[in-house]
Parts: C-alpha cells; sequence; structure tokens
C-alpha cells in the first residue's frame, strides 16, 4: 500500500508520525497518522486495513525528475511504502 503527498496533507512522510497497530489478533491493522506540527500532537487521518499485519512503515522521496527515460516508475511526490508480513 502507497499514499502520496496528494492523499494527505503536505509534508506526509516529513513531519507526520505514522503508527501502525496489528496486535490485536486477527489479522487487521489499524494505522493512524499523527500530525507533529501543533504543540499537542493530532491525529490527521486513521484507516483499517483487512487481512493484514503491516511490520514496517518507510517514507520515499519523490523524484524530482519528469517520468520518462529510466525514471518512469519514480512517484513524482513523497510516499509512504507499508511492508506486510504476508508481503502483499
Amino acid at each position: 500500500m502507497t499514499l502520496t503527498t496528494s492523499d494527505l496533507p503536505a509534508g506526509v512522510g516529513v513531519q507526520h508520525l505514522w503508527v501502525c497497530d496489528s496486535g490485536g489478533g486477527g489479522g487487521n491493522c489499524h494505522v493512524s497518522i499523527m500530525s507533529l506540527h501543533t504543540n499537542a500532537p493530532c491525529v490527521v487521518e486513521s484507516f483499517d486495513i483487512a487481512d493484514v499485519s503491516v511490520t514496517t512503515a518507510e517514507t520515499v522521496p519523490g523524484s524530482s525528475t519528469s517520468s520518462s527515460g529510466s525514471h518512469k516508475f519514480a512517484f513524482a511526490s513523497d510516499t509512504v511504502w507499508l511492508a506486510t508480513e504476508d508481503e502483499r
């Protein structure tokens, strides 16, 4: 699963904390994205992923190049990638 900066407020991976909870059993995962822009952190997005156990979340910087040539599969904006236990 990937989310781009167009899915959430600007700087999705830079000043946001991604919290993934797969510990409830049953193979479901709850993801909360918290803003660290204020004195008190707040949830800006929250969602469930059914039948998935997230093991890692990683911010991948976007490419500032055009989508031609060897960069045709690069994302123009920053993304956050979630690794799952079953590699989906």
